[in-house]
């Protein structure tokens, strides 16, 4: 008699079906990652495009932008003043974020955290995450005093250098961004009639790429300093920032970032370049409304003419 036959698989046919499989995943793994960045790449252009709407719904009510930044009128202490009078709060309203908006209290500074309106201190709002203005591409790190870090700034404008080996210290040229960059308590805001360069071929708000490590004040727009961007180096450049006095370069730290940075205590001189986690440039939000996507391969020269307001530079194709 002939006992019947009991099919199944080798073990080769078994170790042959895996690798095929684990081939396949490897394949695909790249193509769906890929889809995945994509589609936060789509949704960090629609964050520049509301942050745009929200600019140009806060100048129709103003006629002019809001401040990049102001010293504020906290009555307790004039440093921490500084902290939430910037360009993020007064487009809150139109960011879908207007009982934030309300329950700051403009006579009282940021560490006050007894004084309640709405039931919300300054510092509480601070903590609060605004989502329009974090690039999912991004990392999450809460710097500094449990404050969010987020992905946006406005332009300040171009700077110069001392010397190309950037040993000296960079300055603000005389043709600004389209924001003003301090100012005291009531500070200069300009109107779209000042981009005299035009809105299409001027810069409004471009990426930062948030603090990856522990104190790093980079995207801590909250705090008066890191408000915005400035074009003295391309975008995502290999050179460091300007942080209150100090070059800060990639040999300073080994970390994703140029160097990991203090924190903001004392520092009232910051130059930030604009960078971003997608992979080739940075997205940029222009005076009109319009999100463009610049390479990191940009003419230099045509960045910082692009940045200016009234330059008068003749820019060409970008």
């Amino acid at each position: 008699m002939h006992r019947p036959r009991k099919s199944g698989f080798t073990l080769i046919e078994l170790l042959v079906v895996i690798a095929i499989i684990a081939i396949l995943i490897a394949l695909l793994l790249p193509a769906v990652q890929q889809a995945r960045e994509a589609a936060r790449r789509s949704q960090c252009k629609n964050n520049l495009k509301q942050i745009g709407l929200a600019m140009h719904n806060y100048h129709d009510v103003a006629n002019f932008l809001p401040i990049a930044s102001m010293t504020g009128t906290g009555t307790t202490s004039s440093t921490g003043g500084q902290s939430g009078y910037v360009w993020m709060r007064y487009i809150m309203p139109y960011m879908d974020q207007t009982a934030l908006y309300n329950s700051w209290n403009e006579g009282l500074i940021y560490t006050d955290n007894a004084t309640r309106t709405n039931g919300l201190t300054n510092y509480d709002i601070l903590k609060t995450t605004v989502v329009g203005l974090l690039c999912p591409s991004d990392i999450r790190f809460k710097a500094w005093n449990n404050v969010l870090n987020y992905n946006y700034g406005v332009n300040l404008g171009n700077t110069f250098i001392d010397n190309a080996s950037f040993a000296g210290t960079p300055a603000v040229t005389a043709q600004g961004g389209s924001f003003k960059y301090g100012g005291g308590a009531t500070g200069v805001c300009y109107n779209l009639r000042d981009i005299i360069d035009g809105t299409s071929n001027t810069l409004m708000v471009s990426e930062f790429k948030a603090g990856q490590v522990a104190n790093d004040i980079r995207g801590l727009i909250w705090y008066q300093p890191n408000v915005g961007f400035s074009t003295f180096t391309g975008p995502n450049s290999t050179v460091g920032d300007w942080i209150g006095g100090t070059w800060c370069t990639a040999a300073a730290n080994t970390t994703t970032m140029p160097c990991a940075l203090t924190a903001p205590a004392g520092v009232t001189n910051v130059y930030l370049a604009s960078r971003s986690q997608h992979a080739g440039g940075v997205q940029t939000l222009m005076c009109d409304g319009a999100v463009r996507f610049f390479s990191n391969s940009i003419d230099i020269n045509t960045w910082r003419s692009l940045s200016s307001r009234a330059g008068g530079e003749i820019v060409g194709e970008f």
